[in-house]
């Protein structure tokens, strides 16, 4: 786990949560290659100025044990370790309202929660009653994003737009109806997080998306997107690959396993 050693300056990193050996077959439609990957969940962390900036947070441990998947530790206890109190994360920006990318949202009471409006109209509407729709999501994650609604602190898109200096979204669907890359201009370089546009590497470079989707095509038209993305200079993150963490700057006093900066 990342250490108390461990502090973040400005810049944006990611944070290994949990994991869980795959075959590649699973992470690739139509595959058949049995090669286990390190298939890892994983959030980032954006340190501004203006304060801390979240993309997805994860899920809690209730929910990886009845999902089966090795749990470190919830996000919002990797972030205390690292010097980041809940109350310091002024935004959250969720990619889609898959289970493993947005859950814990109650523990960061303060945030503003960026979603796009297409995903939560399909999460919470008819096809919900469809158990192999329904199973994608939490409905606790769901309640609690009613909750955010209430209090004021939900901003649903309709599409891409900036939502700060130097922090884009791309909405491109594919995955779910309203998926989305983070596309981050970092003290170091800009960053594209694709989420699930692309698990793995091996999703971007074989052009082949992970079996559990809405809309194929869509799903083929997201990875143009992030081929225009890198053209212009940005490094490319995929949502859940083990190699990530090897590919990218490690941070004094953590485990590289766990904690590395992107830019």
């Amino acid at each position: 786990m990342p250490t108390s050693d461990a502090t973040l300056d400005e810049g944006l990193y990611q944070v290994v949560f949990a994991a869980k050996s795959a075959p590649l077959a699973q992470c690739l439609l139509r595959g058949a290659d049995p090669t286990p990957v390190d298939f890892t969940y994983a959030f980032w962390v954006l340190v501004r100025p203006a304060g801390v900036v979240l993309v997805d947070t994860g899920f809690g441990e209730d929910v990886a044990r009845r999902r089966g998947i090795g749990y470190r530790r919830r996000p919002v206890d990797a972030l205390a370790a690292l010097g980041v109190g809940a109350a310091d994360v002024s935004d959250v920006i969720l990619t889609h309202l898959h289970f493993d990318h947005a859950g814990g949202l109650r523990d960061f009471p303060r945030a503003r929660i960026h979603l796009q409006r297409a995903d939560l109209a399909f999460y919470t509407g008819p096809a919900m009653r469809f158990p192999l729709c329904a199973s994608a999501v939490e409905k606790d994650d769901l309640a609690a994003l009613a909750e955010a609604d209430e209090q004021g602190r939900l901003h649903l898109l309709d599409g891409a737009g900036v939502l700060f200096d130097g922090v884009t979204v791309h909405d491109v669907g594919g995955h779910t109806p309203g998926s989305q890359i983070v596309d981050v201009t970092a003290p170091r370089g800009r960053v594209v997080l694709a989420s699930d546009v692309a698990h793995l590497y091996d999703n971007l470079e074989k052009r082949v998306p992970f079996p559990v989707l809405h809309d194929l095509p869509s799903c083929c038209e997201a990875f143009e997107t992030v081929d225009r993305l890198a053209a212009e200079g940005a490094v490319v993150v995929p949502g859940h690959d083990g190699r990530v963490m090897g590919r990218h700057r490690t941070v004094p006093g953590a485990d590289p396993g766990e904690l590395v900066r992107l830019g």
